[in-house]
């Protein structure tokens, strides 16, 4: 199997490590109740009706995000995989199956309902992520109760990992940008990851920039210090302490002290300061390795 290398590919595909992880089983961790400075949500934790489709079931109208949030829902009855005899189990059923992403696992049973439960993940009040589970009917197989119901994730949502603290997108492996106003930036925006270690590209940084603010055309990725065997993937050179060119085009993206820059045509990216940048060349075809 091709493992490809873009760094949003890299790092949220599989986790790297999980914050609040109860054991490296992926298993998720009820933290208790919400924090003192998070007011509960009040709304319905019933399904929006499909005008609402642009959000992922009850969960995405929990979660409030500075980007479009990830998340996906689940039909009635429930076909999706097992069902679990508690609110709590069905969490642990749904990591186990892979039924949602999110960026930690540490969660917080926010409010009870007779047939529902809302877990989230709040920062400073605000919900990032949330899922809400139902006890509702199951499909054939699934391992319902006599009466056909069992406890299933219904619906999760998660906002981009730029709406986390740093600790969450360094668990996973993300270098997330921020723009002129010091705001971080959304990871679907530009993102940078180390390469992979079963490859042997840890040395190697990945930029991936999908046009958004700079306008550009399409997803563009760009490689810091790639290997010699894969000089053939490349237009450009990679180069080492330059002055900023003058035709540059600043993006307005910094990590720290370092700022983004693009040539004319997108061919490479300077990321550096404007006495000494580097020169990132832009992927002409897919990086990939076994």
């Amino acid at each position: 199997m091709t493992v490809p290398a873009p760094a949003v590919a890299l790092a949220l595909a599989v986790v790297l490590a999980m914050t609040g992880c109860a054991s490296a089983s992926d298993g998720v961790r009820i933290a208790g109740s919400p924090t003192a400075d998070r007011t509960p949500y009040a709304g319905s934790l019933t399904p929006p009706p499909l005008t609402a489709a642009d959000r992922p079931g009850a969960a995405g109208v929990v979660v409030r995000c500075s980007s479009t949030p990830v998340g996906g829902s689940a039909a009635s009855p429930y076909t999706g995989g097992a069902v679990a005899t508690t609110a709590d189990g069905a969490l642990d059923v749904a990591s186990g199956e892979g039924v949602f992403d999110l960026a930690t696992r540490s969660l917080t049973r926010e409010r009870t309902e007779r047939d529902r439960v809302l877990f989230t993940t709040s920062y400073h009040g605000i919900a990032r992520q949330a899922v809400v589970v139902r006890r509702g009917p199951a499909g054939p197989g699934a391992g319902a109760d006599a009466d056909g119901l069992g406890w299933y994730v219904e619906s999760w949502a998660r906002c981009d990992l730029a709406d986390f603290p740093d600790a969450v997108s360094e668990a996973y492996g993300v270098q997330v940008w921020s723009d002129r106003d010091g705001d971080r930036v959304p990871t679907t925006t530009v993102v940078s990851s180390s390469g992979p270690e079963h490859c042997g590209w840890q040395e190697m940084t990945f930029l991936d920039l999908d046009g958004g603010a700079i306008g550009g055309s399409g997803g563009e990725t760009f490689v810091d210090r790639p290997s010699a065997d894969l000089a053939g993937y490349f237009g450009a050179e990679a180069e080492v302490h330059l002055a900023l060119p003058a035709d540059s085009v600043e993006t307005g993206y910094h990590l720290g002290a370092r700022r983004l820059w693009l040539a004319p045509g997108h061919a490479v990216a300077y990321v550096g300061t404007p006495e000494d940048v580097a020169a990132w060349p832009r992927e002409t075809r897919p990086v990939g390795c076994a």
